[in-house]
This record gives structure tokens, sequence and C-alpha cells, in this order.
């Protein structure tokens, strides 16, 4: 299990420990020592290489001719920790914001097109409000949470895989994901 430090109202989660590269000790590391409840929002953000089951549905099926609705277990672990996709939260529909991150660089691999696809996400896990039972009884209130508010993909226009990678404006393999997020305290709720 991974180290958990609060200083100031932030947290770490420490995932450099032994087990850390292995995918059950990272989804450990996520989880909060006391529980299900921590007292102020956690993210988590990255490069995943592998599709969202949010954009995997039956409507992304009738769009994307490679998609069906497929139940991705990363996507859904993170669910099942608790976290929630932000960009989904900002752009629920899959069909009219994609989100594609890969790849904004290339775009054939040989003779075959490459798949696109949303594999870079931010992840919040808010405080929890309401104890077990779902009252409020046997956790304390949580001073503030975060709030997606908006989200896109950079670049927001791809560039031609013809440019030199040196000489585009985006260099990198990867769509950024971009989440602005508000701070909600309790006294603004």
């Amino acid at each position: 299990m991974g180290q958990f430090q609060s200083q100031i109202g932030y947290a770490a989660c420490e995932v450099c420990t032994p087990g850390w590269y292995s995918t059950s000790g990272q989804f450990e590391c996520l989880q909060c020592p006391e529980g299900k409840y921590s007292p102020i929002p956690v993210l988590v953000g990255g490069d995943w290489n592998t599709p969202s089951h949010l954009d995997w549905t039956l409507d992304t099926s009738r769009v994307y001719k490679r998609r069906r609705n497929l139940p991705l277990p990363v996507s859904l672990a993170m669910k099942d920790a608790g976290f929630t996709d932000t960009y989904r939260i900002v752009e629920p529909n899959p069909v009219q914001s994609p989100g594609l991150t890969w790849s904004p660089m290339f775009r054939m691999s040989g003779e075959k097109d490459q798949g696109f696809e949303r594999i870079d996400r931010i992840y919040l896990k808010d405080p929890v409000f309401g104890g077990s039972d779902g009252s409020e009884q046997d956790q304390p209130a949580a001073a503030a949470t975060l709030q997606p508010r908006r989200a896109a993909v950079y670049p927001l226009v791809w560039e031609s895989d013809e440019i030199p990678v040196l000489e585009r404006s985006f260099p990198s393999d990867h769509g950024a994901v971009l989440v602005e997020f508000d701070w909600v305290t309790s006294a603004t709720r």
C-alpha cells in the first residue's frame, strides 16, 4: 500500500512502493487508507494506454466501425475505486465529443489505418459526504470539492502527418487533456 500524506490541504499517494508496477499494486495505492472516505479531492491523470468503457458504447459502435459496447476493465476499475472521468463529466456524449488523444501524430501504420482513441484521462475522487450507510454521522463533512467546469483536448485541430515532427506546433504522439476545475467550498454549496 502506498503512503498517504496530507499537508496544508494537499495529499500525495506515493505509487513507487514495492509492487507499484503491477496493476493491482497501482489500484491499491489509489485507495485511501481510511477506506472510502478521503477529506480532500484526489486527481489521477495520465496515459492509460487503453480506451474507456464510457467511449465504447452502443452509440459509438454506430459511428466507429471497429467499436462495440465493451466493459473495458481499466476504466471500470477506476470507477469501482470511486473515481470519475472528468472529461466525461463535462462532455458526456462520446459521439459528439469523442475527446480523441491517440494519436494526433500518426494516421497510418504501414498500410493500415490507425485506431483513434481517448486513452489519456484525468480522474477525480471527490470527498465522500456521509457515512457508509448514507448518513453523515460517522464521517466529517469535507471542506471543499472539485467540480470540472470545462474540458478540451489539445491540439484542437490535428496537423498533417506529413509535417516533420520537429516542425509541428504540437509534436507529441498523444493529445493533451485539459480540464478546468472550480473549488466548491462548504460556504458555496
